[in-house]
């Protein structure tokens, strides 16, 4: 919905173009973003990561509203090393 301090739809599709040329970091798909397709947008996800990113060594995915503490992220990984196919995660039932 526009108005009340939200930007147009143009503007806001302005930003984006802005947004993805300046940095190259924005995947946009036909799909409702919502929480019942958290499969399909990771399945995209992986896509993106294999045909941008092969050579990565790791992929994370995470919503906006997690903190991610690098250090210890990092420590992590190094206490992992030469792990083959490490999945790490969460699952909230």
């Amino acid at each position: 919905q526009e108005g009340r301090g939200r930007p147009s739809l143009s503007s806001l599709r302005k930003q984006l173009v802005q947004e993805d040329h300046f940095h190259g970091d924005l995947i946009q798909k036909s799909f409702l973003d919502s929480f019942h397709n958290l499969t399909l947008k990771l399945i995209l996800q992986f896509h993106w990561m294999h045909d941008h990113c092969a050579h990565a060594h790791y992929f994370m995915t995470a919503d906006d509203d997690i903190f991610v503490h690098m250090p210890n992220l990092v420590k992590y990984l190094q206490e992992k090393k030469g792990t083959k196919n490490l999945w790490v995660g969460r699952v909230h039932a």
